[in-house]
């Protein structure tokens, strides 16, 4: 299907018609951890995002940031052309050294969201910890329970502890901190497998003047939060807390941080709309969210908390259709 997409889009004169008639839309991606750097979370490969930037560049796409996005919507502006938008969530040391500094190289105008504990190494994401500790198991099939769960812990291969790693974070989702805690700590005694205080290699966090030196360079740095937990699984106490922290810090540290806001995790499970006005109220003039699908200024101009963001694709067939008139027409009618 994806072929059959990119070749119509390869047409004389159909895309430029239908985006005439459309109007100009905005695609918003999202990607987290670099293949290069953790094959076993399946992360972005940055060839293909190479691959992907050299497609818009040469196909008359402009790159706004997700602020430059927020602006335009709110002045109630149009984009002179198909626009894209990339951003990144957590922030990962392997995301600043593998992905951002190609999205700068093409002047993409990134964005990072990153996690306030984690920068400040107070605390490691809680499922980062999970990743680490599956990536580090000795290949095993048995089941674990906590409280009245039960989970198949497979590490017999790659793929097996992957899937495991899904299910136990999806579960955890769910949970409040203080469970969240307990079954990682039992999660880490069944595999005999210790917890570092601070984030092994692989895991860590760039540090602040690593951060400065990349906003210097184009990037843009906003909040996604303090401690990863997603907001249904907080009291509104401690989203004020760590709404209010992370912003404080990203002003104190930063010459210019993003004025937009990222939900952690960010699906419709993860937030709700009393959610959206905490963050309102907390003084960030929008959010993201990691539910899929194109947009248009109109519609962030309508619901500024809510921005709709597409996960980075795997390959540039992919990218191709995330970015067309068509994927857009499919989220209208979606």
């Amino acid at each position: 299907m994806d072929r059959v997409i990119s070749a119509i889009l390869k047409l004389p004169g159909v895309s430029r018609i239908a985006e005439t008639t459309l109007g100009h839309y905005v695609t918003i991606f999202m990607l987290h951890r670099s293949q290069a750097e953790t094959p076993s979370l399946l992360g972005a490969n940055p060839d293909v995002l190479e691959q992907c930037l050299q497609y818009a560049q040469n196909n008359n796409f402009q790159f706004l940031s997700i602020d430059d996005i927020l602006e335009l919507a709110t002045n109630g502006e149009t984009p002179s052309r198909p626009t894209i938008c990339f951003t990144l969530d957590d922030g990962f040391l392997d995301q600043t050294e593998t992905l951002i500094p190609i999205l700068l190289k093409y002047n993409a105008k990134p964005t990072l969201f990153v996690l306030e504990s984690f920068v400040n190494q107070l605390a490691w994401p809680w499922d980062a910890k999970v990743g680490y500790l599956l990536a580090n198991a000795k290949p095993t099939v048995a089941d674990f329970s906590f409280e009245s769960s039960v989970f198949n812990l497979d590490t017999s291969s790659t793929e097996a502890a992957i899937k495991t790693r899904r299910h136990i974070v999806s579960h955890l989702k769910r949970c409040n901190p203080s469970q969240t805690s307990q079954l990682i700590n039992d999660l880490a005694m069944r595999l005999d497998i210790g917890i570092p205080q601070k984030a092994p290699s692989h895991f860590n966090a760039p540090d602040w003047d690593k951060l400065r030196m990349l906003e210097k360079q184009g990037l843009r740095i906003g909040s996604h939060a303090s401690s990863h937990h997603p907001f249904t699984s907080l009291s509104d106490e401690q989203i004020r807390e760590e709404l209010t922290r992370s912003l404080k810090t990203l002003k104190h540290e930063l010459r210019n941080p993003s004025s937009v806001f990222c939900y952690p995790s960010g699906t419709q499970h993860d937030f709700n709309a009393g959610h959206t006005k905490l963050v309102q109220a907390a003084g960030y003039a929008g959010a993201v969210t990691a539910i899929s699908g194109n947009t248009t200024l109109l519609k962030i101009a309508n619901a500024p908390y809510t921005i709709p963001r597409h996960s980075f694709p795997t390959s540039l067939v992919k990218f191709i259709r995330y970015t067309s008139w068509v994927e857009f027409v499919r989220s209208k009618i979606s």
